[in-house]
């Protein structure tokens, strides 16, 4: 097949995943990697993409994703208690970015009403701002986040290694939101009538323990995704006995969130990405765009488009991959940072429209609010990232 049609049926299946992203979207990305697979032999292609997607570690990876947000439903409650009886700037901080780890349909109007009463002199926009900010930066450094396990696992690097390497930006991600959010904020919320209790410590102990275990498995050489699933399994199952959950409150949750979702995701994603590099060699030596252009401005745009990180890198690192000989922790950094920034602002951003719907803000407003901070961390994660890439890796 001549490049001009394999671009042709490229562009055709980004817009096909565009589309039918908004109804549901790991059918979008399938659909999109169906089209995508015409540019060679398509039986062949797809044969050879679902026998990498459903590897065992894959397939492992893929249940400790639909575990993940049970164990943030059982700890719901405990958290909240806990953010009431700690300081303004803690609570600000800490409740966004705790309730940001566990993925909980409408998860972002948990902290909303931390950050309403610690910031309640504050406007409605900077109410929506700060808890989108503080929601989102844990995803840098957190190995169970799903956007960096899924965004790792395509670009085909350690998890572990990224996250060290990312620690530095989320140091500075944190100084920028206080510096800009909260400088001028004093004053306690202390809730007096919820008193502080060591059992309510518990729920960050534990998310605090998955990693932890995932790390010493992988240092101990189990492969990453198998010491995800591991990690993440032994957490839900001391939530299950600690909290007392029966099987059928347990399946009644998993119903509504709808769980499987998020191991579909995954998996469509990967089933993508092979198809991607498979066919890529038809189209892509063709497409003259700049690598840093490609690393920094257009995951910027989609993230911001499509208000998704894992589709933003699902679609960019697959193209970097077939530019360069391997991904370096430099290129990923550069393209994770910037398509999290463009997400973090985007309107298509389901925690953004629902904060603002909760402080009733105007969500143009709120991305506002959202804007410098978000250009200007991009900036630094695309300087960073480049001088690692050319000087380190």
């Amino acid at each position: 097949m001549n490049s001009t049609t394999a671009i042709i049926l490229f562009i055709i299946s980004l817009v096909a995943i565009l589309s039918i992203s908004r109804k549901n979207l790991w059918i979008a990305i399938i659909i999109g990697g169906i089209i995508l697979s015409l540019a060679s032999n398509p039986i062949s292609v797809i044969r050879q993409a679902i026998t990498k997607t459903i590897r065992p570690t894959i397939l492992l990876l893929a249940i400790a994703l639909a575990e993940v947000p049970l164990i943030g439903t059982i700890l719901e409650s405990d958290l909240l208690k806990l953010f009431n009886t700690l300081g303004t700037k803690k609570a600000t901080i800490l409740g966004p970015a705790t309730f940001g780890l566990l993925p909980i349909p409408g998860g972002a109007v948990l902290s909303c009403p931390i950050v309403d009463h610690s910031l309640h002199e504050k406007t409605d926009e900077d109410k929506v701002a700060a808890n989108i900010w503080f929601r989102h930066m844990l995803f840098l450094i957190y190995p169970l986040s799903s956007a960096l396990i899924v965004s790792t696992t395509i670009a085909r690097i350690d998890i572990i290694m990224v996250i060290l390497y990312m620690l530095p930006l989320f140091i500075i991600s944190i100084i920028v939101g206080v510096l800009y959010y909260l400088r001028d904020i004093n004053g306690s919320m202390h809730d007096k009538d919820i008193e502080f209790n060591r059992k309510l410590l518990l729920p960050i102990l534990l998310i605090l323990l998955a990693p932890m275990i995932q790390i010493v498995l992988r240092v101990s050489g189990i492969d990453i995704n198998v010491s995800t699933f591991i990690a993440v399994s032994i957490i839900l199952l001391i939530c299950v006995i600690y909290y007392r959950v029966r099987r059928k409150e347990l399946y009644t949750q998993a119903k509504r969130m709808k769980i499987w979702n998020f191991s579909l995701i995954l998996l469509s994603i990967i089933f993508y990405a092979e198809i991607f590099l498979l066919v890529s060699e038809f189209f892509i030596e063709n497409i003259p765009i700049n690598i840093i252009f490609l690393s920094t401005l257009i995951p910027f745009i989609l993230g911001f488009l499509t208000g998704r990180v894992q589709l933003t890198t699902t679609l960019v690192i697959p193209i970097v991959l077939s530019k360069v000989e391997f991904m370096s922790f430099g290129l990923f950094i550069m393209i994770y940072t910037t398509a999290l920034c463009g997400y973090l602002m985007s309107p298509a951003h389901p925690c953004l429209v629902l904060s603002s719907e909760y402080f009733k803000a105007k969500i143009a407003d709120a991305i506002g609010r959202l804007l410098v901070p978000c250009i200007l961390f991009a900036l630094i994660g695309s300087i960073y990232g480049w001088m690692l890439h050319i000087y380190f890796c």
